[in-house]
């Protein structure tokens, strides 16, 4: 709207078109004041009426038709219409003049002529702005009042007079034409002004006044020529064609120096046909009494009826609009409503609603002495995804875990999009237990199966769920989210992929902010990328945090596996790529060096003070029982009991990842080497813990976490 306004004021400041309209003033005063001067002189008139009259005129077809060229779309169409209105009035005026100079009387081809362009000008008034539907069949009632009335006026004035004495012939059946044509432009100019959805443009607003004085002058020559005869190149009636002219010129010349676009309506719901509607009805009702006095009853009936009508229409139609009007208002407030507590991505309920909803459910709970849970879960590098991949696949990866997290849900649970890649659940009526149990299905759901994009890239994802219990861990929603909270941020730092809920007394890890450690977990991953195998290192975390539990370790020896499996492999950033990505099998030099990455590994992990006390495990994991590991040939119990764990869930890893020079091995073959290796190459009790945990979780929905359809082998 703004836009609108400084180009109109632009086109008020333009000196050209402030001049070409004095100039165009000027010029019809000065042909209306020839036409007075040569009113008593034959030569005069034909110059004034026959000569100068295509001054305005001529140039119309030229001006139309280069507007048309510069312009697009429905505009383009509008402007070749009056490029066509423009030809066929200026044959029809060649054609008059011709006759006029050569003393001979007009022919009917000239009437064709002008015919012929109304059925230009009709359509153009169709093409000159939009027109809204819930409008249209209202504006044309109200327009064909308004037709009416002026028929009815003319008909008193003209047809009336000719019936009772001057009779018709065909030049004045033609003549009377123009007027009943009129009647129809101002109609549909009336009825696209009142129904239309845009405000005019100055160059349309221009080429309306053109056709309304050019609809006003032709009946005034209709009324002049059956009533009182038409004196030719003298007539004052030329003044009029003449404005119609100066108009279409002036529209045409605001094109070229830049129109405005038509602007939107918004916001108006005033009834712009009320007025001219009402006008008419009182003309009609008017007319039908005149009739009456003559003795025409049937007449007036009939036009007081078709007023009587009208009046009614218009007042159904308006309610209707009313009615459609309000509903569309319930509607886009609904919509409103909706948006405003709706994540537009996901589609699930978004920060603002769930902030209300878990206020609500905390007093409920609290009231009914019941149990209420809540889950934060985070996408696990996420931020990466976003990175390589593009944010729409980071999208279609956060739309994707909606969707499978929606159905792991009951009735009553509520699910919404906390922001990024944060996801939140309320869970009422759930103890711990069930709370837990709930995380682990929405946790698999979300690994379970690789992420497809539609470029068929295939994505390993995981979520790291916290929870909490009101009142068994936290009281109160405040208390309650942040607890939730913080037990997301130890399932994040102790490998991810996991859940973690309320105060637990298993694994405390606090989350290391070093920048040390830091860059330890941005190596980790960049190692497995490097190996082609991401989250590897995150997977094998979880795996021996798991085995060290079943085999009754503590809490500390758990927390000293998780760790050392997250960097276990960190050291082989001193290996070349081109090793670690090799797609044959490694030579006996290339494995020397693969064999120096656990003492690399320890030294850059014992840099982290909270973490030296895991750079042994990290050293120790590719030492064997029987003594043929590496680096250093230990042998039984030299080797820790916890990195015995990790060297069997790497292990695991290995078989059961698929390679560049090999596919993955099957689950039994993987079990078979574990079962045939104990005492030698693992150690006994591990093997039979591992074993243990994996044949329970097998065959169960959970059984993907050691089946490893969440890992996938990146391109090189």
């Amino acid at each position: 709207m703004e836009r609108a306004r400084a180009l109109r004021r632009g086109l008020l400041d333009d000196r050209l078109l402030r001049g070409v309209t004095l100039a165009t003033a000027g010029w019809l005063a000065f042909y209306a004041l020839l036409t007075y001067v040569s009113r008593n002189s034959d030569t005069a008139q034909l110059w004034v009426g026959d000569g100068l009259y295509f001054v305005p005129a001529a140039p119309l077809l030229v001006l139309t038709a280069v507007v048309a060229r510069r312009s697009r779309g429905r505009t383009r169409v509008f402007w070749w219409l009056l490029a066509g209105f423009s030809l066929f009035t200026l044959l029809g005026d060649a054609t008059w003049a011709a006759f006029d100079v050569a003393g001979r009387e007009v022919s009917d081809s000239v009437n064709g002529f002008y015919v012929v362009a109304y059925l230009f000008a009709a359509p153009a008034i169709v093409f000159a702005v939009r027109v809204s539907r819930t409008r249209l069949l209202r504006a044309v009632v109200d327009a064909g009042v308004v037709a009416l009335a002026l028929s009815a006026v003319g008909f008193h004035l003209v047809v009336g007079p000719l019936a009772s004495g001057h009779g018709f012939d065909v030049e004045t059946v033609a003549n009377v034409s123009y007027a009943v044509l009129d009647v129809v432009v101002l109609m549909l100019l009336l009825t696209v002004t009142i129904a239309a959805d845009e405000v005019l443009s100055p160059a349309a607003l221009l080429v309306a006044l053109s056709f309304a004085a050019a609809a006003l002058t032709d009946s005034l020559y209709a009324y002049f020529v059956t009533i009182h005869g038409y004196v030719g190149a003298d007539s004052y009636v030329n003044v009029g064609w003449q404005l119609e002219f100066v108009l279409l010129g002036l529209a045409c010349l605001v094109m070229l120096r830049g129109d405005v676009e038509p602007t939107p309506r918004s916001g108006d719901l005033r009834d712009h046909g009320l007025v001219p509607m009402s006008i008419g009805v009182v003309a009609v009702v008017a007319s039908a009494d005149l009739e009456l006095q003559r003795g025409y009853k049937a007449e007036a009936i009939a036009l007081a009826g078709v007023a009587l009508l009208s009046l009614f229409v218009r007042l159904v139609l308006g309610t209707r609009e009313k009615a459609e009007l309000a509903a569309s208002l319930e509607q886009a407030l609904r919509e409103q409503e909706r948006l405003a507590i709706t994540d537009p991505l996901t589609s699930l309920h978004n920060r603002r609603f769930f902030d209300e909803a878990l206020e609500l459910e905390a007093a409920r709970s609290r009231r009914s002495d019941g149990s209420l849970g809540l889950l934060v879960l985070d996408m696990d590098h996420f931020k990466w995804i976003n990175d390589r991949y593009g944010h729409q696949a980071g999208d279609d990866v956060l739309v994707e875990t909606a969707r499978r997290l929606e159905p792991v849900l009951r009735g009553g649970d509520l699910l919404a999009r906390y922001g990024g890649e944060e996801f939140v659940v309320l869970l009422p009526d759930t103890p711990p237990a069930r709370l837990r149990e709930i995380a682990e299905r929405l946790r698999r759901a979300v690994s379970s199966v690789p992420y497809v994009t539609e470029d068929g890239l295939q994505l390993a994802v995981t979520v790291s769920v916290g929870g909490a219990c009101d009142p068994d861990h936290a009281r109160g929603a405040n208390e309650l989210l942040g607890l939730a909270d913080k037990a997301l941020y130890r399932a994040k730092a102790l490998g991810r992929d996991q859940v973690r809920v309320g105060v637990e007394q298993d694994v405390e890890l606090e989350t290391h902010r070093s920048s040390a450690h830091e860059f330890l977990q941005r190596l980790g991953d960049e190692i497995d990328r490097e190996q082609g195998r991401s989250e590897l290192s995150r997977t094998i975390s979880r795996w021996a945090e798991l085995v060290a539990r079943e085999m009754g370790l503590d809490l500390e020896a758990q927390r000293r596996c998780a760790v050392a499996a997250r960097f276990h492999d960190i050291g082989k950033i001193a290996i070349p790529t081109s090793i670690l990505r090799k797609r044959a099998q490694l030579g006996d030099t290339e494995w020397e060096l693969v064999r120096e990455h656990p003492e690399h590994g320890a030294r850059l992990v014992a840099l982290v003070p909270e973490f030296r006390d895991v750079a042994p495990l990290i050293r120790d994991h590719h030492e064997r029982p029987d003594g043929t590991g590496y680096p250093m040939g230990k042998r039984g119990r030299e080797i820790s009991l916890e990195a015995a764990v990790i060297s069997v869930c790497d292990a695991w890893a290995a078989m059961r990842t698929p390679r560049a020079y090999r596919p993955a091995h099957s689950r039994d073959y993987a079990r078979g080497e574990l079962a045939s290796c104990r005492g030698t190459q693992f150690d006994s009790d591990v093997v039979d813990a591992f074993l243990a945990i994996e044949e329970g979780l097998g065959e169960s929905p959970a059984g993907e976490l050691f089946g490893l359809p969440v890992l996938q082998l990146e391109e090189a």
